[in-house]
């Protein structure tokens, strides 16, 4: 014989609640230090300067490539109200007491973030590191020629040009960065690497 059983409405419509918040997302590719060293170095050897501070920026702020580094611009309120939409971000150099060089980034609201503005702030790590990753004194040429209020990219090439140069030296380097779990392939247009 069965038993006589009843659902809880409730607690199933709290189970479906639940369940509907569930989000599958693959993960992204993401590129090691010792890989984004390569990408760097390979650029330069190429004297593509642009992509050696895209790669270096990417690594140091750890910004969202294709949201937050590729639309950078150098003082996006110049001529914008600071409570507007229409900016994206400004990017100012300074020299702290000690004498090391300060990239300071600020950008518009961020994704998932409580405040009117996201402040990032990076040194220079060139002489502590003697690395070649310093995004903050890769992007100085590129900030300062960049129009202030212009509304134009720090980045003049365009961002899909920029994306291409990095799968193709990719595969030319042979990296693969490494996933979690299966994911589509990494030099499939959809997917963008993290740095």
């Amino acid at each position: 014989q069965g038993y006589d059983w009843q659902p809880d409405d409730r607690l199933l419509s709290r189970l479906l609640r639940g369940v509907k918040k569930i989000q599958f997302r693959p993960d992204r590719p993401r590129l090691r230090k010792a890989d984004v060293r390569a990408l760097v170095l390979r650029a330069r050897q190429e004297n593509d300067r642009e992509s050696a501070c895209l790669y270096a920026l990417a690594r140091q702020f750890l910004f969202r490539v294709q949201a937050e580094l590729l639309p950078l611009e150098r003082n996006g309120l110049a001529y914008c109200p600071p409570d507007s939409r229409d900016w994206h971000s400004t990017c100012v150099y300074s020299e702290s007491q000690t004498g090391i060089l300060t990239l300071v980034v600020t950008l518009r609201p961020r994704k998932n973030c409580q405040h009117s503005v996201s402040i990032l702030s990076r040194t220079c790590i060139c002489e502590t590191a003697n690395d070649p990753l310093c995004g903050v004194c890769a992007a100085r040429p590129f900030i300062e020629r960049a129009p202030p209020g212009s509304g134009r990219p720090v980045l003049a090439q365009k961002p899909h040009l920029l994306l291409g140069k990095l799968r193709a030296r990719c595969r030319a380097l042979g990296i693969s960065p490494r996933r979690k779990s299966h994911t589509p392939p990494f030099f499939s247009d959809r997917l963008r690497p993290s740095f």
